[in-house]
């Protein structure tokens, strides 16, 4: 598993993945500093696990409520646990490229996530 922590707008941004892709992507399409170690507690942990086989890829839905986000369908499963800190959003990606996942879902996750995280801290 990689981890590579982040500061993006004051937010640190741990990434725990199964590739190098999807924290390389974050280097290259956000002004982001990483982090040399996670000596500061991350406010946000993205756990991600690319190339998984879909259980069932044919079904989609979505549920949100103030603790928890679900979204399924044929790409991608993504489940977000808003209560404590950190925050933890896991997905896993069934057919669907590193490059579509980090577009299609995890930067805007990221963008709204950070902003209301800026809003908490009175950035």
């Amino acid at each position: 598993m990689n981890i590579c922590c982040f500061d993006l707008n004051r937010t640190i941004i741990a990434i725990e993945s199964n590739t190098e892709s999807i924290a390389s992507i974050l280097r290259s399409r956000r002004d982001a500093t990483q982090l040399p170690d996670a000596a500061t507690p991350p406010d946000i942990v993205f756990r991600i696990n690319e190339g998984q086989v879909s259980p069932n890829p044919s079904k989609h839905g979505s549920f949100q409520n103030d603790e928890i986000t679900f979204i399924v369908n044929e790409r991608y499963l993504v489940v977000a646990y808003w209560r404590g800190h950190p925050w933890r959003i896991d997905i896993r990606s069934y057919d669907c490229s590193s490059e579509d996942l980090y577009s299609l879902v995890i930067d805007p996750l990221l963008l709204a996530c950070v902003a209301r995280v800026g809003q908490s801290k009175g950035a």
